[in-house]
């Protein structure tokens, strides 16, 4: 709770030059989403403070909203499985904790965007299509990576197939 090092981290980043940076924005681990789920008046304090600190020091923020896959059914009582349900307190969870926090912060000059999964949900995306349209999915062809851009998907070679 009176871990403030955010703030120096901002100072330092300002000071490079460093314009944004990306942050979780909640508990990957049920652990450390229960202050929300047990205290949303605290969680929101601690959460205002970073916010702030950001605008402050002129640091763009990309939060990250995404769990382990078991950290919300943890904490509603259910099985894992409940993602899969639209009705379930799993799902109604996940729809209202994006609300709140997306909704507190979306007028901050702060908050960039926000970030639903993580990148190696897209590896595994990548991957799993490589494996369907490439010959040989450990060298594609096809679908290429262009490191610090993204990918490319080159028509030609699947199309002298």
């Amino acid at each position: 709770p009176g871990d403030t090092s955010y703030e120096a981290g901002f100072q330092t980043l300002h000071g490079l030059g460093i314009p944004f940076c990306r942050m979780m924005g909640g508990g990957f681990w049920p652990t450390e989403q229960r202050l929300y789920h047990d205290d949303p008046h605290e969680f929101f304090r601690r959460f205002d403070a970073v916010v702030r600190s950001a605008e402050r020091n002129h640091v763009g923020l990309i939060p990250s909203l995404f769990w382990n896959e078991s950290t919300v059914p943890d904490l509603v009582g259910e099985p894992v499985s409940a993602w899969a349900d639209p009705k379930s307190r799993t799902r109604a969870y996940m729809r209202g904790y994006v609300r709140d926090v997306v909704g507190r912060y979306r007028h901050s000059p702060a908050v960039w965007g926000w970030e639903f999964g993580d990148l190696s949900t897209v590896t595994v995306h990548v991957r799993r299509l490589r494996e369907k349209i490439e010959l040989d999915a450990a060298h594609p062809t096809v679908l290429c990576t262009v490191w610090g851009v993204g990918y490319r998907f080159d028509i030609e070679p699947a199309v002298s197939r």
